[in-house]
């Protein structure tokens, strides 16, 4: 599951909250993974004109059972906030080759 893929190969959506249950071995989510994942929580990064620019992602080694919407809510807020960042960071490169002939 936390393997690389090709997005333009596969159609996968992925649940933005999962949390290992006692069943699973381990307590791990992936059990091909490099190192045990417990809890993944994870949401995209959306651009404010709708562009995905990636994805944001939190997970701990052991499973925390407490974790909530609550936990995703707060990573939503963080993405948007990165992505209006983001966003403003490209409006000011773009700006900035009309300042320059401005200046002239």
């Amino acid at each position: 599951m936390f393997q690389d893929y090709d997005p333009d190969d596969l159609d996968v959506r992925v649940s933005e909250l999962l949390v290992a249950t006692a069943d699973e071995a381990d307590g791990a989510l992936d059990d091909k993974a490099a190192f045990p994942v417990g809890t993944h929580i994870s949401t995209p990064v959306v651009l404010p004109n709708g562009e995905v620019y990636g994805t944001m992602c939190a997970f701990s080694f052991a499973p925390v059972v407490d974790a909530s919407e609550g936990d995703l809510r707060r990573l939503r807020y963080s993405a948007e906030l990165t992505a209006n960042r983001l966003q403003a960071k490209r409006d000011q490169l773009a700006l900035e080759p009309l300042a320059a002939k401005r200046a002239i």
